[in-house]
């Protein structure tokens, strides 16, 4: 498993935020993401009634508390062991009612027990680093929490499902394979027929097209049709 992600002074904290869209709703879910045995810590001073030795992906009925320690609201707690969750680290998720005013006492509560607010993207940076997810996920994760339109939505899930992934890695294996090929022939020329050039450039021109392609396809899926969106901003006569 990959070290946990740590802050400047090298100490993972457990951070915390609503994992679901602002405003009213029926349900809301605050999510707590650290080190094992610490994000648990700090679910224990929120939800009083889990267990001494909580089971992974189980949902207990609990009174969630304030800062104060009166409850706030009651909902279900669960917790998925490292490296068994979404950002590879202890996750302990708290579903409650949606009400904004019982979502914003259980972050204060957690922070006033040990967790910080995570900033934008922090949990899925911890995904990130601890191998649950790479970069082309990552960014699918953030389209498909933005899409506007299933066909947005659906390229988003494209991306988090691994298909350009899949894709990249085969066509990594492919120029790896030919750079092989290459320094064997350059160590080796003596001990290797010259017949074999021709094919391996051939495969060459192949990949870089194959390359091209897929360029041009996810241009094409962007937001916006590709085309990107540059603003240059500053004061005047600042040499924009």
């Amino acid at each position: 498993m990959a070290p946990l992600v740590g802050d400047a002074a090298g100490a993972a904290d457990v951070l915390v935020a609503r994992a679901t869209p602002a405003g009213s709703g029926a349900l809301a879910i605050v999510r707590l993401s650290g080190p094992p045995g610490r994000a648990l810590a700090v679910a224990r001073g929120l939800a009083p009634r889990l267990p001494d030795a909580p089971r992974p992906r189980r949902a207990y009925l609990s009174p969630l508390l304030g800062e104060d320690g009166g409850a706030v609201d009651e909902g279900i707690v669960l917790l998925f062991r490292a490296p068994a969750s979404s950002t590879g680290e202890e996750v302990v998720e708290l579903q409650t009612h949606g009400s904004p005013a019982v979502v914003e006492a259980l972050v204060r509560s957690a922070v006033a027990r040990g967790a910080r607010r995570a900033r934008p993207g922090e949990f899925t940076r911890r995904a990130l680093a601890n191998g649950k997810v790479d970069l082309a996920r990552a960014e699918g994760i953030g389209r498909l929490a933005a899409a506007l339109s299933r066909g947005e939505a659906r390229r988003a899930l494209g991306l988090v499902r691994g298909e350009l992934s899949r894709r990249v890695e085969a066509l990594r294996e492919e120029l790896l394979s030919a750079l092989v090929e290459l320094e064997a022939r350059l160590d080796f020329a003596e001990d290797v027929a010259r017949e074999g050039e021709a094919a391996v450039v051939a495969g060459l021109g192949a990949t870089r097209a194959r390359l091209r392609r897929l360029a041009d396809e996810t241009g094409k899926g962007r937001d916006g049709g590709g085309v990107p969106v540059v603003v240059i901003l500053g004061a005047p006569n600042a040499g924009k």
